[in-house]
């Protein structure tokens, strides 16, 4: 009876230590992409557009965030920095510039279970 009893014990404590383990790897494939759109070609100019037509999956991810708090923090955090490095460059005006701005403010977060990341 005891060693039936130490059994029953043992079995519950591996399958809780397995829900433990499926829990904690489902909670890390959750999270945040932070994404930004590709750019392509414009066409007869010859120079680069931002693509936002691209599928999701072509897009740049900049960064892995757990939370979604976390993720539209950094998002935040980056349009900032890029407004403020081209409003200060002497390439300002340019087409990389506004490119780069057009890109920024573009760029979002997605689930990183998201079906169109693949």
């Amino acid at each position: 009876m005891r060693a039936l009893f130490s059994a029953l014990l043992l079995a519950g404590v591996v399958v809780v230590g397995l829900l433990l383990l499926v829990a904690s790897l489902s909670e890390a494939a959750d999270g945040f992409y932070l994404v930004a759109p590709p750019a392509g070609p414009s066409g007869a100019a010859g120079g680069n557009a931002v693509n936002l037509s691209a599928p999701l999956s072509s897009w740049e991810r900049r960064g892995f965030y757990d939370a979604s708090a976390a993720c539209f923090s950094a998002l935040n955090a980056y349009r900032i920095e890029t407004r403020s490095r081209l409003q200060g460059s002497p390439e300002a005006g340019s087409a990389v510039a506004l490119l780069e701005q057009t890109r920024a403010e573009h760029t979002r977060c997605v689930y990183a279970n998201d079906p169109r990341l693949k």
